[in-house]
């Protein structure tokens, strides 16, 4: 089974806007006995000092991108393609493939090319390039724009106006939930969004997986699993 089977039929991709709770779901889905893989956490890996990735993004940017440690200096990047598209496809043609090359990396330590199970992807921008399809599923925090807004400030130490301009730039929440298999309001109380995200799992273990005697878990095949995604779409808004 390669990395793209994996996450087609067992992979479920995990995402929102910011500050909007996609840290507590995984934190949650950690504590259920998920694999919670973390995009952002790999594509820090993928731009240490010294790597060919932040060698390209130095290239492409300017030197301004670094600290003066040799690190990348995250914020003013993010500042420079943060209102472009065409600079945000750059550093996106730079950072993925190899954000792709670590994920299959992580897939293989967690065993689960050995053991394939239901396991979890967070990410900010899989609605915005489109990878949710590669996943089994899409789950999609979301919050009050109130509760966003002051989760940010607090988060970031930005000012109202900074963190507002933030989040309008970003495709707006109501867009990923509109694709989106589970939305997931995290405003309501953890217990509560545990119990939600239990009875999902339930339910796709109980229609799209085989459990053998020996405990191993195995998919059904594209075509069943393709008839169940369509007919599995559940929200709660």
């Amino acid at each position: 089974m390669t990395a793209a089977q994996l996450s087609r039929k067992f992979g479920i991709a995990l995402s929102g806007g910011a500050a909007t709770g996609k840290s507590v779901v995984s934190a949650l889905l950690r504590d259920l006995g998920y694999t919670v893989i973390d995009a952002d956490t790999l594509a820090r890996a993928a731009v240490t000092p010294a790597s060919p990735a932040l060698a390209e993004i130095v290239e492409a940017f300017g030197s301004t991108v670094l600290n003066h440690d040799g690190t990348l200096h995250r914020s003013r990047l993010r500042t420079l393609i943060c209102n472009d598209s065409a600079q945000r496809k750059i550093l996106e043609d730079i950072v993925h493939p190899r954000i792709r090359e670590l994920l299959a990396d992580k897939l293989r330590q967690e065993g689960l090319f050995a053991k394939p199970r239901l396991w979890c992807y967070e990410a900010a921008l899989l609605v915005e390039t489109g990878t949710y399809r590669q996943f089994k599923q899409l789950w999609v925090t979301h919050c009050s724009p109130a509760t966003q807004l002051t989760r940010l400030c607090r988060r970031d130490n930005l000012s109202a106006p900074q963190a507002a301009s933030l989040i309008a730039a970003q495709l707006p929440t109501s867009a990923k939930l509109a694709v989106a298999d589970l939305c997931i309001d995290t405003a309501q109380p953890p217990a509560a969004i545990k119990l939600l995200l239990s009875q999902q799992l339930e339910n796709l273990t109980t229609n799209d997986l085989c459990h053998t005697e020996d405990g191993q878990v195995h998919g059904n095949d594209d075509e069943a699993d393709t008839t169940t995604d369509n007919n599995n779409r559940e929200r709660l808004k």
